[in-house]
């Protein structure tokens, strides 16, 4: 081949891809392909001199979160920027705006997006020119827990009992299902914690709804709700979570506490002041949830309780309510009497005096209202004769029928619900009336 054919050739083709390349961007326009870096904090600059030409950067999320674009306009004057997948098939937000050199507009978009990669494509606006502009882009991982693909009920994703899921709601995911079997007929509860707004739906293996709720969070305040003591016989049942906005939410179902109905209270109901009674409280029915009970007196005068114990201590005589009470909720209590009898009074001073009287003396003891004395010529007090006095004695003088040696003893007594309660009778006292 000669020289000058050579040249005509190389010239022929050169001209071919002129043209071809012109006539691509005539019908395409012209684009400039870049990486867009999430982790770089500094804006990336950038410059369309075409009116018909735009930029297309591509980025990658890591994992499900939250991406955000942040593009500035400068010189560019109307502009905007689209996010869309990596095909530009489907467009998740086209923003638009004006801006200059000397009054750059910044805009930004927080979109919640599934790991991959994604585009922004910057182009000039309404008579535009093109110009500078700068953009940068920042992730925030989700951690959400879930495994996807989870958003239909033939791949429900097993969800065990007492274990929390954590799952996110994307622009292209609206639904995640759940499921748990059952091997005998049993009552949970089905809680959500979310941060965005979710209905959560419980379904039978026919895919029939059985109860549903929703909880209205958001990012900031996450809110709960629970679908309470659902009665299921064994099978395979379906939670459905559906989103109304992105965000994330946790999702975890435990069996439904079983509450307290009834409490039985044992223990001594009769106690002498000054002592100690264990009192002890069953939960009914045995398999209830939360056992634990709690004490309360009505009369701490007479009688404390131990808040978590029940151990009483009697203080004097009288009555007291104790009651015990559940913890669960509810709201069952049990309450017992205690009769406190009044305790062995001390032994009471007697002194003979003239004409054959005797005095006789004693303390005082709170929370009674009479006292017995009692005087007898034997010591085993046969054929003894009993006086009673109102509390507000202390002291008294009895005159004897007869000198000679007599025996002395006292008791305090009560009155609870109309009948009359005894202390223990004293030691005696000795005395010899003249």
């Amino acid at each position: 081949m000669k020289v000058s054919q050579l040249n005509i050739l190389i010239k022929s083709f050169l001209l071919i891809f002129f043209l071809s390349s012109a006539f691509s961007c005539k019908i395409d326009t012209c684009a400039a392909d870049y990486i867009l870096n999430l982790n770089n904090t500094n804006f990336t600059n950038g410059e369309i001199r075409n009116p018909e030409d735009y930029d297309r950067y591509t980025f990658s999320v890591p994992s499900a979160g939250w991406v955000t674009i942040e593009y500035q306009g400068r010189s560019i004057g109307y502009s905007s920027f689209t996010i869309t997948n990596s095909d530009q098939s489907k467009t998740f937000s086209n923003e638009s705006l004006y801006s200059s050199e000397a009054s750059p507009e910044t805009e930004d978009v927080t979109l919640a997006l599934e790991a991959g990669s994604y585009v922004v494509k910057v182009q000039p606006g309404y008579n535009s020119d093109g110009g500078t502009y700068a953009i940068r882009g920042s992730f925030e991982a989700a951690g959400n827990s879930e495994r996807e693909p989870n958003n239909k009920f033939e791949t429900a994703v097993p969800i065990a009992i007492n274990t929390t899921v954590k799952g996110f709601f994307s622009e292209t995911d609206d639904y995640d299902f759940y499921s748990f079997t059952l091997n005998a007929e049993t009552n949970i509860d089905v809680n959500v914690v979310s941060g965005t707004s979710v209905s959560f739906y419980v379904y039978d293996k026919d895919f029939k709804p059985i109860k549903n709720s929703t909880a209205y969070g958001s990012k900031e305040s996450p809110k709960s709700s629970t679908i309470s003591d659902i009665n299921l016989s064994a099978g395979t049942y379906y939670i459905k979570c559906q989103s109304y906005s992105t965000g994330t939410y946790q999702i975890k179902w435990t069996l439904a506490p079983v509450p307290i109905t009834d409490i039985v209270i044992t223990g001594n109901q009769k106690v002498i002041a000054g002592k100690t009674i264990q009192l002890s409280a069953m939960a009914v029915p045995a398999n209830a949830t939360n056992k634990k009970i709690v004490w309360e007196s009505s009369n701490t005068e007479v009688a404390t309780v131990d808040f978590y114990t029940g151990l009483v201590t009697t203080l004097t005589s009288g009555s007291a309510t104790i009651t015990a009470k559940a913890t669960d909720g509810s709201n069952i209590k049990k309450n017992e009497t205690i009769i406190v009898t009044p305790k062995q009074m001390s032994k009471p001073k007697v002194k003979a005096g003239k004409k054959k009287k005797i005095t006789i003396s004693w303390k005082t003891v709170p929370g009674v209202n009479q006292y017995d004395i009692q005087y007898a010529a034997n010591s085993k007090f046969k054929k003894a004769k009993t006086r009673t006095y109102s509390i507000y004695y202390n002291k008294i003088t009895l005159k004897m029928k007869k000198k000679g040696t007599y025996y002395v003893r006292m008791r305090s007594t009560n009155n609870l619900f109309g009948k009359k309660v005894y202390g223990a009778w004293s030691k005696s006292v000795k005395v010899k009336a003249k």
